[in-house]
């Protein structure tokens, strides 16, 4: 970055910054349009001075062309925890609420829940500012709004999926951490946020996050793009403090990179936690570094001790698991089955990008009677599971199992407690392996569950894995003449 071009006022800015400068950013246009003093304003009025980051940011958010659009439609940012993203966002929407006629703005988070608890805290702040009296806000489910009785915009929370923005036409869209967002949620919500901006001149949506994980595929694409453009000197809308790879994420000397170190947080705050957290969680959500898996759902010392060459038995003695990844590109077969000594084994069967035909793969299969086919019922498209059943043989459709959600937390934890008890084992199959490292988890009620998000081979495993063990012990032939 030549940060000789800039204006005085954003080369204050950039000072300003001191240690923290960002990793990657554009710079400002000198003399552009920007929202950055009302901004200011509007923090000082909710009690909420913006950091020198957060300055920078809002900067070049709100810098505008000369026909008054936005000069980033799309604006990315990543940055590490407790940075104050939060406040952020609602100086940035509330500026604009107050600065705009009739401009409407949603918010939303990694689930509908969390959309609402971070907008219940900018409800709060307004509530508590000296200019309250100006707003209105409605806290009601389904209705929650923060609306400004002047200028008539709002600001409301959504959840995100692909519907939630039916029938509105938003001029502000924020994401906030879209880590949590796997490629086929992203897309989804990509499919109802940019038609329903399209015909806003001024429209922009906003993006934020922490860095991800392996399951991080929304946020892994725009990162790639944002990162591209501005290494090669392109234009682009993504910022992002980050500790650099090479470096050592418990070495204090480089904790200076963190843009609200001496403001929100301090460097005994940073050893505490650095303290009480895992390795690859620490490294994503404080050093804002990416990371294969932030907290392995498994012992991965304990899977590759298990591995073994495998000798695999006839499909016949073999219950076979079945799976899609969720962006729909690929689908896997496993076989699992028990072994002499007492031990399950499972194997990758097949893994395919042809969706098209893997309906009739599994049929094949099938043929070679396997004791059982599944899948589990929440991980699959209903359409997948219908094109099973139809592939199958009429009289054969019992023997496809679909795992109820309570299945599916048992299987679930008996994947976890068979690689705990040492009673799997497997080829030591690195894409099966990969699979089982990166696997995501979700909570079900009191429980978690394996999300799927989490790679086909691991489901696919799971499913077979606790087919296999509530199928009653085959008896002998003497057993049977005897009986």
């Amino acid at each position: 970055m030549d940060v000789s071009l800039l204006a005085d006022e954003d080369r204050e800015l950039w000072e300003a910054l001191g240690d923290a400068k960002p990793s990657r950013s554009p710079l400002p246009k000198p003399g552009a349009p920007n929202e950055l003093n009302a901004a200011l304003a509007v923090a000082e009025m909710i009690g909420k001075p913006l950091l020198p980051w957060q300055r920078w940011c809002l900067r070049l958010a709100s810098e505008k062309l000369p026909n008054g659009r936005y000069r980033f439609p799309e604006f990315l940012l990543t940055v590490p925890r407790q940075a104050g993203k939060t406040t952020l966002i609602t100086v940035l929407l509330l500026t604009r609420s107050i600065l705009y006629h009739g401009r409407e703005a949603f918010y939303s988070a990694q689930s509908g829940k969390d959309a609402s608890s971070r907008w219940l805290d900018m409800a709060q702040l307004v509530e508590l500012c000296s200019f309250s009296k100006e707003f209105t806000i409605r806290r009601g489910v389904g209705y929650q709004s923060i609306n400004s009785n002047r200028t008539k915009s709002s600001i409301k929370p959504f959840p995100p999926t692909s519907t939630s923005l039916h029938g509105y036409t938003p001029h502000d869209v924020v994401l906030d951490e879209i880590f949590a967002h796997d490629g086929v949620a992203g897309k989804d919500l990509m499919g109802a946020i940019k038609p329903a901006q399209q015909t806003l001149p001024t429209r922009q949506l906003v993006m934020l996050s922490t860095a991800g994980n392996a399951g991080s595929v929304f946020l892994k694409e725009r990162v790639d793009v944002g990162s591209a453009a501005l290494d090669s000197g392109q234009d682009a809308g993504y910022i992002e403090w980050a500790l650099p790879a090479e470096a050592d994420p418990y070495d204090e000397g480089n904790w200076s990179f963190h843009p609200s170190l001496g403001y929100l947080v301090q460097y005994e705050d940073l050893r505490e936690i650095a303290s009480s957290l895992d390795k690859g969680e620490w490294k994503r959500a404080f050093m804002n570094q990416w990371v294969e898996n932030a907290s392995p759902l498994f012992d991965m010392v304990r899977w590759r001790e298990l591995g073994s060459s495998l000798d695999a038995p006839a499909l016949s003695d073999c219950v076979l698991g079945f799976s899609q990844s969720s962006d729909r590109t690929r689908g896997c077969v496993v076989a699992a089955w028990l072994t002499s000594e007492g031990k399950y084994a499972v194997k990758v069967v097949k893994s395919t990008t042809d969706l098209g035909s893997f309906a009739v793969l599994i049929a094949e299969l099938h043929e070679r009677s396997p004791k059982a086919i599944v899948a589990d019922d929440g991980g699959l498209d209903r359409a997948l599971l219908d094109e099973v059943r139809r592939a199958l043989p009429s009289w054969a459709r019992d023997d496809l199992i679909a795992l109820s959600p309570r299945e599916w937390t048992l299987a679930s934890a008996g994947l976890e407690a068979a690689i705990r008890n040492g009673r799997i084992i497997h080829d030591s199959d690195p894409q099966l392996t990969a699979a089982v490292a990166t696997a995501l988890s979700r909570s079900m009620g009191e429980a978690w569950v394996l999300s799927h998000r989490s790679s086909p081979e691991v489901i696919a495993a799971a499913a077979a894995l606790r087919t296999l063990e509530t199928m009653p012990e085959e008896v002998s032939e003497v057993e049977v003449h005897f009986a």
